[in-house]
């Protein structure tokens, strides 16, 4: 009697022709990583607007200048996030990203007065800068396949409004539960550890690229998130 070989899970069958099993380990990798991220972020933020509200005690004023100094923050240190990236390596932009995000959320759930949560909250926004794009350049490095690169973030897209479904709900569980700052500072923990995981289980994508003639910025990568799921992503391979 034949054996069929096992089914290709869901988002990796545009790996299936490859020799090496590589690239699909680092695809599936790099869509958990994100669905946990997503969970993380998504969670922390909605029992944070919460917890700025209710707990902190924060007046409608007070709420926009922290949320007009995040912004400033975030369009400042985009550039400089991106040479960073370029300079350092984007896997090191991402695990300082991590950092940065989870001290962040931790100090947002432990010292509730304006001042520290304004600046928490910058520093989060910052954090972002990091790993906007150089998300997608270290994987258009890493897994190095052009090819099958506008499915993997298609698939990215869809892991990520998953992943912030799942957050929104088992955090804002977790929060009436226990209480919003013990939630807001567990989700800045579990941020650090998956950043302990990326860092221990991605390689750096120069080690897999350096035989290639280009590869790709954070810059670049950014711009390919606009058309982030045309009609092509579907038609030209099997679905993520």
């Amino acid at each position: 009697m034949s054996r069929s070989n096992p089914p290709t899970p869901a988002g990796l069958d545009a790996f299936s022709e490859h020799p090496h099993p590589g690239p699909r380990v680092l695809a599936r990798r790099f869509l958990v990583w994100n669905f946990l991220r997503a969970v993380l972020h998504h969670g922390w933020w909605l029992v944070t607007s919460l917890y700025m509200a209710i707990d902190a005690g924060l007046s409608p004023a007070q709420l926009l200048l922290i949320a007009a100094a995040q912004g400033v923050a975030s369009i400042l240190f985009e550039v400089p996030a991106g040479v960073v990236a370029d300079t350092v390596g984007r896997k090191k932009a991402i695990v300082a990203s991590h950092v940065l995000m989870a001290t962040a959320m931790a100090v947002t759930g432990l010292f509730p007065g304006f001042v520290l949560l304004m600046l928490a909250q910058m520093l989060w926004g910052i954090s972002w800068t990091f790993t906007s794009g150089s998300d997608v350049a270290w994987a258009t490095d890493a897994i190095d396949r052009p090819d099958r690169m506008h499915l993997l973030i298609a698939a990215q897209a869809r892991w990520q409004m998953i992943g912030a479904g799942a957050g929104i709900v088992a955090f804002g569980v977790f929060a009436a539960i226990v209480d919003r700052p013990t939630s807001i500072v567990c989700a800045g923990v579990l941020m650090l550890l998956l950043g302990t995981w990326f860092t221990a289980a991605f390689p750096s994508a120069s080690a897999r690229t350096t035989s290639r003639p280009h590869s790709v910025s954070p810059a670049e990568a950014h711009a390919w998130r606009s058309p982030i799921a045309p009609s092509s992503c579907w038609s030209s391979s099997p679905s993520w």
